[in-house]
């Protein structure tokens, strides 16, 4: 909603995490679906997690991919300043010049610019940042997300910042972890082994969940999927009713 192709949505009380939760259900009705399983990819699993809430009777099982921190207090800060600290400063000043030219760039600047502004923010995120470069011809398929995400109309581009800020801004101080304590189906947490995301914070989503498993990708930072394709096996092996042989529970989960 607001975003990608869809129809380019600026009222931020039609953005709102209650929208999108909304926005998915109709999905559902529409395909006729009874039961799914649902994979959210970062901020996805908080949605992912707020719908099964809403619906717990529609949801069979769950995959938090490199899931977003799961409290405001303290790990929303704990990851700034982490992801923050792998900036070079030549970037950083990068993104301030980015920041100001955004809402004044032509159509034509607006991809150019996306690229480059995905290039600096995903660096930190990855395990092999120099996999990721969209405009090398070997670009992984990484690159070819980052390409994807900034080939949609220029509208959408700089749409981008307001739909997951209001989003965002909708969820308040919130704590997911008592919603995830009555969570009552198979959820698998999966996340890159390498990742420069405050592991401490993936952990809570296990743990708040009774009977969750923690799957590590090895050599693989926080895009672990786009790192380690291969890694989407272990995913299908779990929505088929079987644990990843090295998916573990965590001391101290319910």
């Amino acid at each position: 909603r607001g975003g990608g192709r869809s129809d380019v949505v600026k009222d931020p009380s039609m953005l709102t995490a209650a929208s999108h939760v909304r926005d998915l259900e109709a999905l559902r009705k529409h395909f006729r679906i009874q039961k799914m399983s649902l994979i959210g990819i970062s901020w996805g699993s908080g949605l992912a997690a707020l719908y099964a809430d809403a619906h717990p009777e529609r949801v069979g099982r769950i995959v938090f991919l490199d899931p977003m921190w799961p409290a405001n207090k303290p790990y929303e800060r704990q990851r700034s300043e982490r992801i923050e600290s792998l900036i070079a400063p030549k970037d950083a000043a990068r993104l301030k010049e980015i920041e100001n030219e955004w809402e004044t760039a032509s159509d034509d600047q607006m991809r150019a610019m996306c690229m480059e502004r995905f290039r600096i923010l995903l660096g930190p995120y990855l395990f092999n940042p120099s996999s990721y470069d969209a405009s090398r011809p070997e670009a992984t398929i990484v690159g070819r997300e980052i390409a994807g995400i900034c080939s949609v109309p220029p509208a959408a581009i700089r749409n981008l910042d307001h739909v997951a800020d209001a989003a965002m801004s909708s969820l308040g101080d919130f704590d997911f972890r008592p919603m995830l304590a009555k969570l009552k189906v198979p959820v698998l947490v999966v996340e890159g082994e390498k990742s420069n995301v405050p592991l401490d914070a993936t952990r809570e989503w296990v743990k708040a969940v009774p009977g969750a498993r923690l799957l590590l990708i090895p050599g693989a930072g926080h895009m672990a999927l786009e790192e380690k394709p291969e890694a989407v096996h272990e995913i299908g092996a779990f929505l088929s009713g079987q644990w990843p042989p090295t998916a573990n529970e965590i001391r101290g989960s319910k």
